[in-house]
């Protein structure tokens, strides 16, 4: 059924500048599995299985091009251009779900624009790093974010697609009320 789907562009990319100061979003093609576990010691095995380590609550990992987020100790997002359900050995496809149709990736690039979610984000995203890049699952005002970052200046987030048009609009506006 998921092959009849088809999934359009709803974001595009914008460029947004004020006083000097750029904003640039745009949505990127990926797959979204997202894992269910019965288990911390699942999710464990299907890490070191993947990424060939340990990744723990609220770390990523990467290899080639697959990232895994793992946003509690049973559930995790495993994020891809490539990989298709099959990719998947039996044993742990039972615990996947190909998300892709319900969810939208954004890249958001910008001077310093992770210290301009964290102000409005639930989670703390600025404090107490001690590395510079990271992953959270969090709120942004009212509409609920996957968010991971290996810089200060460039964000990769994840939304359902229903919100993705008007948290980008809401985005656009917070921009220019700055």
């Amino acid at each position: 059924m998921a092959e009849s789907l088809v999934r359009e562009i709803l974001v595009g990319s914008a460029t947004w500048e004020q006083d000097g100061c750029e904003i640039s979003i745009s949505e990127q093609q990926i797959s979204v599995f997202e894992g269910q576990f019965r288990s911390a010691e699942q999710l464990d095995q299907f890490c070191h299985l993947m990424m060939q380590r340990t990744v723990g609550t609220g770390e990523m990992a990467a290899v080639g091009n697959m990232l895994l987020l793992r946003y509690s100790p049973f559930s995790a997002y495993i994020i891809s251009r490539l990989l298709n359900l099959e990719d998947f050995n039996a044993e742990h496809r039972v615990s996947l779900t190909d998300v892709s149709h319900g969810k939208c990736a954004l890249f958001v690039q910008g001077d310093s624009i992770l210290n301009l979610f964290g102000e409005y984000c639930s989670t703390d995203l600025c404090g107490g790093r001690d590395r510079d890049y990271g992953m959270v699952k969090t709120r942004f005002i009212d509409y609920e974010l996957t968010v991971w970052w290996n810089s200060n200046d460039e964000i990769n987030l994840m939304i359902n697609r229903s919100y993705a048009l008007s948290f980008v609009d809401y985005l656009h506006l917070l921009f220019i009320r700055r």
